[in-house]
């Protein structure tokens, strides 16, 4: 670049791509980023730069980011203070009061709403008429117009009077309105009756004696012939009573016993002369049948007694049966158990806890040992209609209450036992002795010989022999120290 192009221009080749501008410092280039640099904004809308991006300030009749989007809005076609709103490429408006068309130009006198009380209100123009609602006139039909509601009826004359009106009735009509048709102007009702116009014609309030449409009847009822309240019915020139349920007879002056209905809860009613007769129904009693009577819904079964206890019933059930009605089996009710025995209920079954002296099922049986005979711990067995014992040792006797001394076997080593009384004695074996026959006896054998005397010392025993003898057991002779006599005599005698 320069004059003689001899001076370097790094910007020259387009170095900056996207829009950036160029910028040469010596022999160099630096790139500065321009986001309008790509003219985003489009349709004559002005682009201003944003720190890293753009901002579109649009052209009226376009909108969006970039101005590409058609805003029909933004050339504010709606007048007269209409709102606006956009509907695709078209707008519509919606306009103020007083004005209409597709822009809100054109006038709108009854978008004022001027027409009152119900009025149709319809544009002429830059005017409006009202069409008034029945009962209003005037321009907005606010005056009061009370004959236009058309109250006079049977072709009236109407007159307004201030907020109100006036009606003039044509002949055979009367009332505020002319709406009642006069029938009694031909005088219908004889015998002195009273004519009332009604809607659809006249009705004649007849004296007593006279009755039908035009009161030309007799009426035999007239005169009120039935008593308290009672009901008159003509037959012909004749009456028939309908009396009240408290009052009977031709004319319903007698008392009727059961006509105030004194029986309750369903009861029937007989009269009795002058007076009445109560038949309850189940569950009630007395004269007027209102005291309860739980029994009498027979409540106890199976043939049980039933017996009132105020509200409340009580049944005494027959033998067999038990519970609050009587239904439930009760083995022990035929009193199957004998002799005094407990009678208990399993179920439809019975068990027997039997007295002393009895046992079997239904402790009929004798038992000899329930009473308990055999004393001391002994066993007791039943032996047809008796008993036996097997005493414990130390007793004896038919009922084991005798003593037994020996029953404890008290002699040992095979000694008797005797009993004397409440004691005992042992005799014992040979080669034992003692009370008891425990303590040994050496001597009890007699294993001293020819005469000699025995002596115990503990378990052994000693022999002191006689003259011309000697040994342990004194069996042996000393024959030269005595003379055959004397040998005979020791040996024989």
């Amino acid at each position: 670049m320069g004059p003689t192009c001899i001076e370097p221009n790094p910007c020259g080749l387009q170095p900056c791509k996207n829009g950036a501008e160029c910028f040469n410092k010596d022999e160099h280039f630096f790139c500065e980023f321009n986001a309008c640099g790509l003219e985003p904004c489009k349709n004559g809308a002005k682009c201003f730069d944003d720190k890293d991006t753009y901002k579109c300030v649009c052209a009226p009749g376009f909108m969006g980011r970039n101005c590409v989007e058609p805003n029909p809005c933004g050339l504010k076609p709606c007048k007269n203070g209409a709102k606006c709103f956009n509907d695709g490429e078209k707008y519509k408006c919606v306009c103020t009061a007083g004005f209409m068309g597709p822009n809100c130009v054109e006038p709108n006198p009854c978008g004022l709403k001027p027409c009152k009380n119900g009025a149709k209100c319809t544009n002429d123009g830059t005017e409006f008429i009202c069409t008034c609602t029945p009962g209003f006139m005037g321009k907005t039909c606010i005056e009061v117009n009370a004959c236009g509601l058309k109250p006079c009826k049977n072709g009236a004359t109407c007159t307004d009077v201030g907020d109100s009106y006036k009606c003039t009735c044509r002949m055979g009509f009367k009332g505020p309105k002319c709406e009642i048709i006069d029938h009694c102007m031909s005088d219908p009702c004889k015998n002195g009756a009273t004519c009332v116009n009604h809607k659809e014609g006249y009705f004649c309030k007849c004296k007593p004696e006279n009755k039908g449409k035009n009161c030309v009847k007799i009426n035999p009822c007239g005169l009120k012939p039935c008593e308290h309240g009672g009901k008159c019915i003509p037959e012909g020139i004749h009456y028939r009573c309908e009396c009240t349920p408290e009052y009977e007879g031709p004319r319903c002056v007698k008392l009727n016993a059961c006509g105030l209905k004194p029986c309750k809860n369903g009861a029937k009613c007989f009269k009795d002369k002058d007076t009445f007769r109560c038949v309850c129904t189940a569950g009630f009693m007395g004269r007027t049948c209102i005291e309860p009577n739980p029994c009498g819904l027979e409540p106890c079964k199976n043939g049980a007694k039933c017996f009132n206890d105020g509200k409340k019933y009580k049944c005494v059930c027959t033998a067999g049966f038990m519970g609050p009605t009587c239904v439930e089996l009760n083995p022990c009710g035929l009193d199957p158990c004998k002799n005094g025995a407990e009678c208990f209920n399993e179920g439809e079954k019975f068990r027997c806890v039997c007295t002393a002296g009895f046992m079997g099922l239904t402790c009929v049986e004798p038992n000899p040992c329930g009473l308990q005979p055999c004393k001391n711990g002994a066993k007791c067995f039943n032996v047809g209609e008796n008993f036996k014992c097997v005493c414990t040792a130390g007793f004896q006797g038919r009922t084991c209450i005798e003593p037994n001394p020996c029953g404890l076997k008290p002699c040992k080593n095979g000694a008797t036992c005797f009993n004397d009384g409440d004691e005992f004695k042992c005799v014992c074996t040979p080669d034992f002795m003692g009370l008891t026959c425990v303590e040994p006896n050496p001597c009890g054998l007699k294993p001293c010989k020819h005469g000699a005397e025995c002596f115990n010392r503990g378990k052994q025993y000693y022999c002191k022999c006689k003259p011309g003898f000697e040994g342990k057991t004194c069996s042996q002779c000393k024959c030269d120290l005595l003379d055959f006599e004397s040998v005979y005599t020791i040996l024989y005698t």
